[in-house]
């Protein structure tokens, strides 16, 4: 089952289109692998 991408991002379903492009680009300063050494963070980012 693939994965529900509101949940991934930490949104509610409803959520407003800026919402999801903060939300967004949250995950991907979290998880960019130029910042963040752990071995599943490039994974996450693939996400």
């Amino acid at each position: 089952m693939p994965a529900d991408l509101y949940d991934v991002l930490g949104v509610p379903d409803d959520a407003a289109a800026e919402e999801l492009k903060r939300a967004y680009r949250k995950r991907v300063r979290e998880y960019h692998p130029d910042v963040n050494d752990h071995p599943e963070g490039d994974a996450q980012f693939k996400l």
